[in-house]
């Protein structure tokens, strides 16, 4: 097929879909807004500090997908639109701050970032709702599209549950709230940034943290956030939950034994196994081209291969997934910029 033919097929259902998912209201606020604000899944300046020429590689470059930008701007990298300008700048400026991340994180700051992971998946499953439903419209190949209605809507009401805890935690300034499996302040500049909530499934144990194949309206999704912040000349690492989120704690005592080499492997792992919204400086092009391991776990899905989707055979070898001495850790001081 005609690659052409295919990007702009695929921009015009993308387009569509980002029309329909579009709100007419401040998530924080409630103010009706004409224009959202451009925000940044993870600080600009974090981003700015892996860019070259202002552009920094994306999630997209490990997974071979030919019809998806692998490079972008700082400005368009990690972005989404579901706050007022006012909100943007007032609810984050704690922790979207150089200095303060020097510094021992505070509950307000964690909260802030809970929320901003939060409005980010919230507005990715907007957006795939409302692609579906496209997708669905002018093709009626989604056999399991009921399926796929209840997990986003499950998955909405779990986002909008954490939405409300992390703003009475900013709002009104409460000085607990998170237990902080990881805070680390590297004397070095790694090529890796990251913000995100990420849905542990198993602890090092291989025990049970979240059954995201359970769908049961019984079941909430507990949430992790991971964050790799290069600053100027130093890297900020935090690992924690909300102390609500009792699932992870046989995790938490595990993760405690380790090393602290050990420790940045994980966290470096955990990236890459749970989360897309990760921005990686340019020099490392040709590492994510050639590295085959850290491909194919970037490709798992659940444990399983290719996103996924795997051919249902009785007689099929069982997938091994990836272990996380198989891939670089880019957390090290052997992968640091400067």
């Amino acid at each position: 097929m005609d690659t052409i033919k295919v990007k702009k097929r695929l921009s015009n259902i993308q387009q569509e879909s980002r029309r329909r998912a579009k709100l007419d209201k401040c998530c924080i606020c409630g103010k009706t807004v004409s224009s959202f604000c451009n925000s940044h899944s993870i600080p600009r300046f974090v981003l700015e500090r892996i860019a070259r020429d202002g552009q920094v590689l994306n999630g997209a470059c490990a997974l071979n997908l030919l019809f998806i930008n692998q490079q972008d701007g700082v400005n368009r990298s990690g972005t989404f639109y579901l706050l007022c300008n006012d909100c943007d700048n007032k609810f984050f400026s704690d922790y979207e701050n150089e200095n303060a991340l020097l510094d021992d994180p505070t509950t307000r700051m964690l909260a802030q970032i809970d929320l901003k992971n939060v409005l980010l998946q919230l507005s990715k499953r907007y957006y795939e709702v409302e692609l579906y439903d496209v997708l669905q419209e002018r093709t009626s190949n989604l056999h399991n599209k009921t399926y796929l209605d209840t997990i986003h809507s499950l998955d909405i009401r779990d986002y909008l549950f954490d939405f409300r805890r992390a703003m009475k935690i900013i709002t009104k300034n409460l000085k607990s709230g998170y237990d902080i499996v990881y805070s680390e302040l590297l004397p070095y500049v790694v090529p890796i940034a990251t913000q995100s909530g990420i849905t542990m499934t198993k602890d090092m144990e291989n025990n049970t943290i979240n059954d995201i194949y359970n769908d049961s309206p019984d079941i909430r999704i507990q949430t992790m956030h991971c964050c790799v912040f290069p600053l100027k000349d130093k890297t900020r690492i935090l690992l924690f939950h909300h102390k609500d989120d009792r699932n992870y704690k046989s995790f938490d005592r595990q993760f405690a034994k380790l090393s602290k080499l050990e420790k940045l492997q994980y966290i470096n792992y955990l990236i890459f196994k749970y989360t897309e919204n990760y921005f990686v400086a340019p020099e490392l092009t040709s590492c994510f081209s050639t590295e085959m391991k850290l491909k194919q776990l970037c490709r798992e899905n659940g444990d399983l291969p290719d996103l996924g989707f795997v051919p249902m055979m009785d007689d099929i070898i069982p997938y091994q997934p990836v272990a996380l001495d198989e891939i670089p850790n880019f957390l090290s001081e052997d992968h640091k910029l400067h």
